[in-house]
């Protein structure tokens, strides 16, 4: 029984380590390894061993997370995706396994939420994200700076061209979203077993609006923080949000009265008031600015020509499956070396290659897990498990940054993006499987001091 503590619990910090890298490096950091060996898929083989052994020790190690409607439902979406790679594997070789990453890296969910629960580190996982909060917002604002001017190009492994820091707008939009949830929702100042931080609240702000104002000239880290924020605020009803608002707003009105402007040649942006308000024009219209309206107009033409092709074509069952370059046979390659092989959406992406059905299980596995966690959150509000409601909703919060920003970009394909939304749906699975067990069997224990989970959380 210990060795198998041990076991989950090193692999857990494997993968905390993994998404730590992806985090603060991005894309730079999944290309640490040999191809098509790199470090994910080492953490994930080693994931897989783990949870081999622990079967062997323990036949029932996987029930908990197999009793999960969630896990199931990955499992049928898995199947039909490994239906539309495997034909394809002569024919394409190593471009359909690489696609297929997009079904593939599902498995983390499962590894992720049967270590947490065996481990029972489900509040440690919170504790760690919170002392993780202020070295990202220092990071994050270098990090961008550096990738602009382009001095992030540094290869990490011989042979490679492929920056060391490569942290993209909408990326870090996804965890400035996150963080702004965390701390709306009073998880990072939550009395909790002796917990303190030791940093001003409004220092985060400060730190995260220097940030904001950077991924700001993208409109997909708009919408996605938006999106995250406003879900905070209409499903909690303990939403801390005057001050971060207060700092917010007043940050804007500098910029706004100074006329502060940083361009960005590179990108043919700039940071400003006018900018951003630009951005958000773009977003129902027309703006006049061909930097806006050129990649939007390429992006809709593109995802009309997927949806008649499948839903409306030839391709309703199957999709072209995973191997073929998409931007190529759509006809809609912007790279010299063809270098872009999917849709700017992941969502459309899985339309396009898995067709409807797949598709469609796509969808109701997302809305599943969004329902999931809004009814666990009202459920643990209802029998005075603050700590759980909160967390609920962050999980919530966080997931659908991850599912905007997907609406945006080739994100969920790859080993940065789609490793890290897996592992917190792998959390969130823990997190509602220990909810459903324990949490209503002490109906008045309004805090969370005192749950003992490394003992009561399912074998």
């Amino acid at each position: 029984m210990r060795s198998s503590f041990t076991l989950s619990r090193a692999w857990l910090i494997a993968v905390g380590w993994l998404l730590l890298g992806y985090t603060f490096s991005g894309r730079g950091f999944a290309h640490l390894g040999v191809g098509p060996i790199y470090v994910g898929e080492v953490v994930l083989s080693a994931g897989v061993l783990v949870s081999l052994l622990l079967l062997a020790m323990s036949p029932t190690t996987l029930t908990a997370t197999l009793r999960s409607p969630l896990t199931r439902l990955w499992v049928l979406f898995a199947l039909l995706g490994a239906a539309r790679t495997i034909p394809f594997v002569s024919t394409y070789g190593l471009d359909a396994l690489r696609d297929a990453a997009l079904w593939g890296y599902g498995l983390f969910s499962l590894l992720v939420g049967t270590a947490l629960l065996r481990s029972g580190w489900i509040i440690k996982v919170v504790q760690s994200y919170r002392r993780c909060i202020l070295p990202f917002l220092i990071w994050a604002p270098v990090a961008l700076a550096l990738r602009i001017v382009g001095l992030g190009v540094v290869s990490p492994a011989p042979g490679l061209t492929v920056p060391l820091i490569d942290l993209k707008g909408g990326d870090v939009a996804v965890h400035l979203a996150g963080i702004m949830s965390f701390m709306l929702l009073g998880l990072r100042r939550y009395r909790h077993e002796g917990v303190r931080t030791q940093v001003s609240d409004v220092v985060v702000y400060v730190l995260w609006c220097c940030s904001f104002v950077m991924v700001a000239t993208g409109r997909a880290a708009i919408v996605t923080l938006l999106a995250s924020v406003l879900a905070v605020i209409v499903f909690s009803r303990k939403t801390k949000w005057k001050r971060p608002a207060l700092v917010v707003g007043i940050i804007v009105l500098l910029f706004t009265g100074l006329g502060i402007r940083v361009p960005f040649p590179a990108y043919d942006r700039e940071i400003s008031a006018e900018q951003l308000l630009r951005n958000a024009r773009s977003l129902v219209g027309i703006t006049g600015h061909e930097e806006l309206d050129g990649p939007r107009q390429w992006r809709l033409q593109w995802w009309q020509t997927i949806i008649g092709y499948t839903i409306y074509g030839d391709y309703f069952w199957t999709g072209k499956g995973f191997g073929i370059n998409l931007a190529d046979d759509d006809g809609f390659q912007v790279n010299q070396d063809h270098s872009l092989r999917s849709p700017h959406n992941s969502h459309l992406t899985v339309l396009a290659r898995m067709g409807v059905p797949g598709f469609t299980i796509w969808v109701v596995l997302q809305i599943w897990f969004a329902i999931a966690l809004l009814r666990a959150s009202a459920l643990a509000r209802r029998v005075r498990k603050d700590w759980w409601a909160r967390l609920d909703l962050w999980l919530f919060a966080y997931w659908l940054a991850f599912v905007v920003n997907g609406c945006f970009d080739v994100f969920l394909e790859g080993p940065h993006g789609g490793i890290s939304f897996w592992c917190l749906f792998g959390f969130g699975i823990a997190v509602l499987q220990y909810q459903r067990q324990c949490l209503p069997a002490e109906p008045r224990d309004a805090a969370v001091t005192g749950f003992k989970i490394a003992h009561s959380a399912p074998a």
